[in-house]
């Protein structure tokens, strides 16, 4: 009897232990979607090397996106991911956003801020998959108004960066001229699977004043997180 008893109770432990984990309204959190963007899964982290020229001169410092959790939210897979910016033990910069994938692209699902206080609506920010050179709406660069974005996959060639090699591209072009500053051309690359691995931003008269490279990353198994995908240098 008592070997039944203890049998019993390792099989409802293993039940609980196999299901998924919910959201806040109770529902169950769906796995990231195939050929996601920018995958998200708890504990996945990315790490960028900055360099940046201002009017005082060049400045380099250190970038990190990483997954703090998911929830669930009307039927979506939400990250809360923290961002960072740091110098060396420095941190200069905090923020929490709450992004996840859909069928159809990248989206903000909550402002900015430690609690999750959704949108009336999801914002876009990066539109996938896509067909060369269509435009749409982005909230990337703005997140209170969209500006209008394109997509492109042709004629992007590798990048040798810090953390590795990254063929097979996606980018994504955000025009703006704000008067009376001269115009700009911001650029996003992202290797479908791994997530956003290079920034270039150019303004006219100027050439390249900014650049974001991918010097580490994490990229926990969309299912079971036992997996990993890593390349580049150890995490700060």
């Amino acid at each position: 009897m008592k070997k039944t008893i203890v049998f019993l109770l390792i099989l409802f432990a293993l039940g609980l232990s196999c299901e998924k984990p919910n959201g806040p309204n109770g529902d169950n959190i769906p796995d990231e979607i195939d050929r996601a963007l920018w995958p998200f899964n708890t504990g996945s982290f990315w790490e960028f090397d900055v360099w940046e020229m201002t009017s005082e001169g060049e400045f380099n410092y250190f970038e990190k996106y990483a997954v703090l959790n998911i929830i669930a939210h009307d039927g979506n897979r939400v990250a809360k991911i923290e961002f960072t910016q740091y110098l060396e033990d420095t941190t200069f910069g905090r923020f929490v956003m709450w992004w996840g994938n859909t069928l159809d692209g990248l989206y903000e699902f909550a402002p900015f801020g430690e609690v999750f206080n959704p949108h009336d609506a999801p914002r876009l920010l990066f539109l996938f998959p896509a067909e060369d050179m269509d435009a749409f709406g982005s909230y990337a660069f703005d997140f209170q108004d969209p500006i209008t974005m394109t997509y492109f996959d042709i004629g992007i060639p590798p990048f040798d960066l810090p953390a590795g090699r990254f063929d097979e591209c996606v980018g994504y072009n955000l025009s703006r001229h704000v008067m009376p500053d001269p115009p700009e051309n911001n650029y996003y690359y992202f290797k479908p699977d791994t997530g956003y691995v290079r920034f270039e931003k150019y303004i006219t008269g100027s050439g390249l004043v900014k650049t974001r490279s991918l010097r580490d990353f994490l990229v926990q198994d969309r299912l079971s997180q036992l997996k990993e995908i890593r390349h580049g240098r150890q995490s700060r």
